[in-house]
Parts: C-alpha cells; structure tokens; sequence
C-alpha cells in the first residue's frame, strides 16, 4: 500500500541520518542559546512543525508501555498522545519498533510530517481524487474486515475447563528439554581455510570427524563443558557452558534432525554429532519438562478460538451471493447478455 511505503521511506531516510544523539543535541542547543544571550542577539526560531516534549528524556519509558491517553507532545498546536505514536509504531518492523522509540523526538518529527502533509492533501481533496479515494476506501475495507474478525473471534465460546482439557491430553506438545551443545562450524570449500577471524574453517569430513571424536570422548566420561570451551563455534553458549536454555519441541524453527536427537535422548545422554547446512550440534540433554499450563493457557485459548473461526469465515464466504458478468474460457471473451432472461447465443 501506498502509505506503508510512503512510511517506510520517511523512517529510512532519517534513522541512520543523524549523527548527533539526543543528549549531545540538547547540548549544542543550550550552547547556542548561551552563546545568543551572551551577545545579545536572539536565538534562532524553532521550525513551525515543532514538537513540545511533555516527558523529560532521562525519564523516557517505551511508547508501547505508556497508557494510550498519555500526552507525549503538541505538534502544530495539536496534542498527540501514546495512543497515537503506538498506531504507527505497530506498522513498523519489529526491528525498527525498537530504535525508533529510542529516538522519541525522531519518531514525533516523522510523525508530525506525516501529519501535515496528510492535512494539506485533504485541503486539496486528494482524498476525494482517483486513485487516491479508491485506495482509502479499500485501505478501510481491510481494516474494518479485520475488526470483525477480531470481534468474531473474541465471541467464539472456549471454556476455562476447554482450555485445560486441551492442554492436558496434548502435554507432548508442550515438552522441553534442557540442553547443552557444541556447535562445530564447517566451510563448503573441499579444504580448510581461515575464517574472517584468521581461524581455520574445518571442511564437512573434517568436523563430523571431530565431532564422532568429542561425542566419543564425551561417553567415556570426559568433562562436556570444556569440550564446550576448547571446541564450539558458537561464542554465546560457548561462554555459558555450552547453554541453550529450555528447547521447546513446539518450535516451528527447531530443525526437525534436532529436534528428533533431543527428545529421543535420556536425560543425560550426548546426541551424534547432528548435521546442519553450516555445521554439526552434539547436544547434551540435562532435563525434561513440560511447560506450565499458567505459560501456554492464553495461546492454547486462542488455537481454540481460531479452530472455530475456520469453519464460520468458510461458511460465510460460501453464503456471498456472486454472479459472474464476465469470464474468459478458453480465451474467448463472453460479452455480458441484456438481461437474465435473455436467450444464451
């Protein structure tokens, strides 16, 4: 859609524009004020499009965590609150969401351009010109499209009881394990090669060979996290012993090869070196366990929800009534007829 790209093209062209932080141009502001006052002359005027910050920088707390009727500024003489700035922030990226709250006067500058540009289109009536006036029609049949889904779906009756009974006959579902690894990273070139840190890259055969021998080592009864120091690639559980946390058999992003070696070990018990596109894992297991019912309740509820909400969307898109005008069979155009009752040529 057009706004979407209109926004992401006003974000990109300012998030990586600035070279000062907001402290340092706070900085220079008051020095230029000082350095006015000292010669008597006036400091120059703030743009008509200014933002008056009602929350000191040192205090900020993330938009998203503010309730909505906050007031987070005036623009233009208007005030804009929380609720507002987390509209737009939603129609980010995830990884932009993040910076740009970190930059509130950035996000209020964007904003308030968004506004007056969009306030001067409408004293043009662009909103009532073609495309324009089609593409905000179709823009609120989305959105309202979607609002009665959400409403839908919330009146979709799922039970306290439903819920539990749901997640106590699929428990499997919600295993995790406990797991320590070596990660041991192979380069696709017939030969070893030094990586960009000057450390020799092994070849596939090189590390499923290291890693037959560490597994190896690891059943005779050798010390897994040292292993884990000497050996793996992967510098972030490297430093915690070799630590991945709490592996959730549910996860769409769990490698099925494993996810498969994990959850068919014994607490305990070293996997075969598991072989990625990158790499070879030699996982630990430590425990199993299964998530709390009080973690999972709200998604469990909603996998409920969205099971009844299924059969009622396809129930009612077969309920539209549509009679076809036109239609294109075998490349030949059929002209539209006069009237229902008129005779098929």
């Amino acid at each position: 859609m057009r706004i979407l790209v209109f926004l992401a093209v006003v974000f990109a062209l300012n998030l990586g524009a600035q070279a000062q932080t907001p402290s340092s141009a706070t900085a220079d502001k008051a020095k230029a004020g000082a350095q006015a006052a000292a010669s008597k002359q006036p400091a120059a005027p703030d743009t008509p499009n200014t933002a008056e910050v009602n929350i000191p920088a040192e205090a900020v707390v993330p938009i998203t965590s503010l309730p909505p009727a906050t007031v987070i500024a005036t623009i233009d003489g208007r005030k804009v609150t929380a609720g507002d700035l987390q509209v737009v922030i939603r129609q980010m990226p995830p990884q932009v969401q993040q910076k740009i709250q970190s930059d509130r006067h950035a996000l209020l500058e964007r904003h308030g351009l968004l506004l007056r540009l969009s306030g001067d289109a409408q004293k043009e009536k662009l909103d009532r010109q073609s495309p324009y006036k089609e593409e905000i029609e179709y823009a609120t049949m989305q959105i309202l499209g979607q609002a009665e889904l959400d409403r839908k779906l919330m009146e979709l009756p799922v039970s306290a009881d439903d819920v539990k009974r749901a997640y106590d006959s699929n428990k499997d579902k919600y295993a995790q394990a406990k797991v320590k690894a070596i990660y041991l990273q192979y380069s696709s070139a017939p030969e070893s090669q030094a990586d960009v840190n000057s450390r020799m890259m092994l070849t596939e055969a090189q590390a499923k060979a290291r890693g037959d021998d560490l597994v190896k080592q690891i059943r005779a009864g050798a010390d897994f996290v040292k292993l884990v120091k000497e050996n793996s690639a992967d510098t972030r559980s490297a430093e915690k012993g070799g630590d991945l946390g709490r592996v959730l058999k549910s996860n769409p992003d769990l490698p099925p090869d494993v996810k498969k070696a994990i959850f068919v070990a014994k607490p305990g018990e070293t996997t075969d070196p598991i072989r990625l596109p990158n790499g070879f894992w030699i996982c630990r297991v430590e425990e199993f366990s299964t998530q709390p019912f009080e973690q999972v309740k709200g998604a469990i509820e909603s996998e409920l929800r969205s099971a009844q909400q299924d059969p009622w969307v396809k129930a009612l898109q077969k309920s539209i009534d549509i009679k076809m005008e036109q239609e294109r069979r075998s490349g030949v155009q059929v002209e539209p007829q006069a009237s229902d009752s008129a005779p098929a040529k």
